[in-house]
């Protein structure tokens, strides 16, 4: 089931609906599977992402780049995402 739960959180930035399916799919087998479970931990991970991984200036090994964007495309959020995995 782990690998199942893994495959099907990769889609999560565009998720269809037959993904929505495969996740009844997965919930079904729990039912009926009473001695398994998913366990979620609802703590974030304590970890400083600015000083393990600072901003570098790469502008000597790119140049003056800038990022093509859709012209249709969101804006971004901005808010950080934790995928935590534990097998």
């Amino acid at each position: 089931i782990t690998c199942e739960v893994l495959m099907l959180s990769s889609h999560l930035a565009l998720p269809r609906e037959c993904h929505l399916n495969q996740v009844f799919h997965v919930f079904a087998y729990l039912k009926y599977h009473h001695n398994v479970a998913l366990v979620f931990d609802p703590t974030y991970p304590d970890d400083d992402f600015e000083t393990e991984f600072p901003k570098k200036d790469w502008t000597l090994f790119y140049g003056p780049v800038k990022e093509k964007l859709p012209p249709n495309s969101l804006a971004p959020p901005w808010q950080r995402f934790y995928h935590v995995y534990f097998c």
